[in-house]
């Protein structure tokens, strides 16, 4: 059956503000965790230090100084800054930031995928792939991975896209593109980067002076938070000698997108899609899996991810074109269901997430009313790992922090 275009367009549309909403909800009600704890508790250090007030001014100068100190002993990355100085507004501020910035990764990934409003079964397969093939367990819904990964993740597919656009860039907006999406995060500048040179070796005519500029944007920012004093830190604690093969089924779109691409290489007509700029730029990505087998990060390969879900979608897409109504039917049948198993999965994680944001108030109101407790504050901790948490449930469990280091848990 095809739909007409205006009613195929409020059915995208629907369904694209249906998933932006979830994550917005799973944004805004997620609390404090992992990262954003230690970093508030850094500022907390720095005003004691300084003996000054907790006045937003105050507030946001201890904010600059842990960024500054980070870039010595952890982290130079603009994200990461980002995301701290985001602490110094109240939480709901950078859940929206965060948000929105979801919205247009999503947008963004529809659009690299060759999608347009008419393309409704591709739509369905791509939010499977975005809810279940991104590894959002990691804490990803929390203020600093969120400003570290999803953010990033928005800038770096604003980067490609401004790549690859058909219409020239001014060159010093393409540099200044470029180094913005550059400083952000090492693992997507290292995507950015390596992906554009090999689109343009491959694709010899579509070198022009803004794609170089724009490079040439990301390389100089990329050369300048790998040569940090922090990296040659955080390479010696971060590096393990031990691999845990098991970390290579997070990144499992990615070796779906190979075996798509494999499938391709069997066909003559097909062969051609795997040269095309957005499966060159994910293909490239999958290097950074090597960084989580060294590292046991597997954060590390959110670039691979989100271009791998691309990939596969656009591959989907362009393989399905010639299929009889029949095979059109079932296609359609299997991305429907395909997109009630995401929608379901959403719902109950939003529900979860409800019920951990209600009780971690009572907790934290039974506490403020405590006077024994004046000097402890709320975090909220894994206690089972991402990849062993049920699949219908959420990881966060609520603990009681003392002047920063967890004493128990609580719910």
């Amino acid at each position: 059956m095809t739909l007409h275009k205006p009613t195929s367009k409020t059915i995208f549309i629907l369904l694209f503000a249906f998933v932006a909403a979830c994550f917005t909800f799973l944004f805004l009600t997620n609390p404090l965790a992992g990262d954003d704890m230690q970093y508030l508790n850094n500022i907390r250090e720095v005003l004691n230090i300084k003996k000054a007030s907790d006045g937003f001014v105050d507030y946001f100068i201890a904010t600059l100084s842990v960024c500054k100190q980070r870039y010595f002993w952890d982290v130079a990355r603009l994200g990461n800054s980002l995301g701290v100085i985001s602490l110094a507004f109240p939480s709901w501020v950078g859940a929206l930031v965060l948000s929105t910035s979801f919205g247009g990764m999503l947008w963004l990934m529809v659009r690299l995928a060759g999608l347009t409003i008419r393309n409704l079964w591709q739509f369905c397969i791509l939010t499977f792939l975005v809810v279940f093939g991104i590894n959002w367990g990691n804490f990803m819904f929390s203020i600093m991975y969120g400003f570290n990964y999803p953010f990033v993740a928005f800038v770096m597919l604003a980067a490609i896209a401004l790549f690859l656009r058909e219409k020239k860039t001014r060159s010093w907006l393409a540099f200044f593109a470029g180094i913005v999406a550059g400083l952000c995060h090492e693992s997507f500048t290292i995507v950015i980067f390596s992906g554009g040179l090999a689109v343009l070796a491959v694709h010899r005519g579509m070198i022009r002076k803004d794609r170089m500029w724009l490079l040439a944007g990301v390389g100089l920012a990329g050369l300048f938070i790998l040569t940090s004093p922090s990296t040659f830190v955080r390479t010696n604690y971060v590096v393990k000698h031990d691999f845990n093969y098991e970390n290579l089924a997070f990144v499992w779109t990615y070796f779906v997108m190979l075996a798509l691409c494999i499938a391709c290489l069997c066909r003559k007509s097909t062969r051609r899609l795997i040269v095309k700029p957005v499966v060159i730029f994910a293909i490239i990505s999958g290097g950074l899996i090597g960084i989580v087998l060294i590292s046991n990060r597997v954060r590390s390969a959110f670039p691979t991810m989100v271009l791998s879900c691309i990939a596969i979608v656009y591959l989907l897409s362009a393989l399905s074109s010639n299929h009889n109504s029949r095979q059109r039917i079932l296609t359609t049948s299997a991305a429907s269901t395909c997109f009630l198993l995401a929608a379901l999965h959403l719902v109950m994680i939003c529900h979860y997430s409800w019920i951990y944001y209600q009780e971690g108030f009572e907790v934290q109101r039974s506490l403020d009313l405590d006077s024994r407790n004046e000097y402890r504050h709320m975090a909220y901790v894994s206690t089972t790992s991402h990849n062993q948490a049920p699949f219908w449930h959420s990881d966060a469990r609520i603990a009681s922090v003392t002047n920063g280091s967890t004493d128990g848990i609580m719910a």
